[in-house]
């Protein structure tokens, strides 16, 4: 198992990113197609780095930034939050590194953040991820009709999540994924 890295974000890639999130290949299942300048993307962290409901990652494997992974409705008080993340490395794109990436998310949300549920939701069309969540344990929680507007077209939105006790049940089974991970470690003093 190679291993993953997951990094704070610094501003010497946010071109990159910006790229990234304005290709159509990742956009297709996102609720938007943005069109983001570098300016806009130095506001973005500024505002991400100052909110202590989000985490933001680069995601790099092989001394390589292949993708973000992110954190978003850190609720402390419900002890839940949400969320996603994308590989835009196309050649480093695999099975194998999806479920890493899903289950050391799990890992920290629930062991490290002490959190009870992790959620996502994601585009019906998007029927692959909706299958790998649930080979990670996430579990359909319900489907929104028509509940995003995207260049004139409704979707339908699936929301899944996974609970900390589905999770305990699991980790043994995916522990070599997760191990191969890393956060780093040298948080900024709003990470809590």
């Amino acid at each position: 198992m190679k291993e993953l890295k997951f990094e704070r974000i610094r501003e010497e890639w946010l071109e990159t990113i910006r790229n990234w999130r304005m290709d159509p290949r990742i956009t297709k299942y996102m609720n938007t197609d943005p069109v983001l300048t570098l300016d806009g993307q130095k506001e973005w962290l500024k505002k991400v780095q100052a909110d202590p409901a989000q985490r933001q990652w680069l995601l790099v494997t092989e001394e390589v930034p292949v993708g973000v992974a992110s954190l978003a409705g850190i609720d402390r008080e419900n002890e839940r939050c949400g969320w996603g993340y994308y590989v835009a490395d196309w050649k480093r794109r695999s099975l194998e590194r999806a479920v890493q990436i899903e289950v050391s998310l799990y890992e920290y949300v629930f062991s490290g953040l002490g959190l009870q549920k992790l959620y996502s939701e994601m585009f019906a069309e998007n029927e692959e991820v909706i299958r790998l969540h649930e080979m990670c344990g996430s579990r359909r929680d319900g489907r929104l009709r028509r509940h995003v507007k995207k260049n004139g077209v409704y979707y339908d939105i699936v929301h899944m999540s996974i609970l900390r006790e589905e999770w305990n049940d699991l980790r043994e089974d995916f522990r070599e994924y997760y191990e191969a991970s890393s956060f780093e470690e040298s948080e900024p003093s709003w990470w809590f």
